[in-house]
């Protein structure tokens, strides 16, 4: 009986081989070559089953940290290094944050601070702080702040007050049509009303810094300036308001007409 035939595959007879051979490449070398190559794909084994593997529980290898893993105490986290077992500290009295040095009150608050018989008053200033003025007394810089303030009074104010300021603003529209005003919605304020006419300039500026009653405020929103912009805005929509239909000239009308 003939045995069966077999395939037999002598690797010295390969090109690959030859070809080895013919360069003289020593065994050693290939096999480290080859070595090199099998762990280049160890590294690719470990994400592919980082990413597949859902029942791991420790969180991913982090390679690069960009300080993103730091012993750190965030923040309403206890310390047993302090007394009070506070991690987040006061501020050390007599100091100022970088940036939070607001010397100029009338500028950043609305008011000035003076003292009296021992009691520290806060009058709101009426008129603009000097940086603003002069601003204003400039007509092409004026037309500049009075066009930010518009800008600013469409974004943050009108959606309640109105653009004409008169309160009634498509928040307030809606409240009505859903029958909200019996529920206690208060209809926001008239801005052109005789109240708000007589009020200092820093009370406007203010009560768009810091809000009033209902209203929240806007002083992380907006810069000083643009606060400042608004005030400006609102005393043109008064102005605007207060002028009789019958001397404005033709081709010209009222904010709400």
């Amino acid at each position: 009986m003939s045995e069966p035939f077999h395939l037999k595959t002598d690797p010295t007879t390969s090109l690959a081989w030859r070809g080895f051979r013919r360069w003289k490449i020593p065994v050693w070398l290939l096999l480290m070559f080859t070595a090199g190559i099998v762990l280049t794909w160890i590294p690719l084994s470990c994400a592919l089953e980082a990413r597949t593997n859902k029942a791991k529980t420790e969180p991913r290898i982090h390679m690069v940290q960009d300080m993103d893993n730091q012993p750190k105490f965030k923040a309403q986290d206890e310390s047993r290094l302090f007394l009070d077992a506070r991690a987040q500290r006061p501020r050390v009295p007599g100091t100022v944050a970088r940036g939070e040095l607001f010397l100029d009150s009338a500028y950043y608050n609305g008011y000035t601070e003076a003292t009296e018989n021992g009691q520290v008053t806060r009058p709101f200033i009426n008129g603009y702080p000097a940086q603003i003025q002069e601003k204003l007394n400039d007509p092409v810089e004026a037309a500049k702040l009075l066009a930010l303030g518009e800008l600013k009074y469409n974004i943050t104010c009108s959606m309640c007050h109105g653009k004409d300021g008169q309160g009634n603003g498509p928040i307030h529209v809606r409240a009505v049509e859903v029958g909200a005003v019996a529920t206690g919605w208060v209809q926001p304020n008239n801005l052109s009303d005789a109240v708000r006419r007589a009020r200092p300039d820093g009370h406007i500026y203010n009560t768009i810094n810091n809000g009033i009653r209902n209203m929240g405020g806007y002083g992380t929103q907006l810069k000083p300036e643009e606060r400042w912009a608004i005030v400006a805005y609102v005393r043109t929509l008064q102005l605007a308001h207060g002028v009789d239909s019958k001397t404005l000239p033709a081709g010209y009308a009222k904010p709400n007409q």
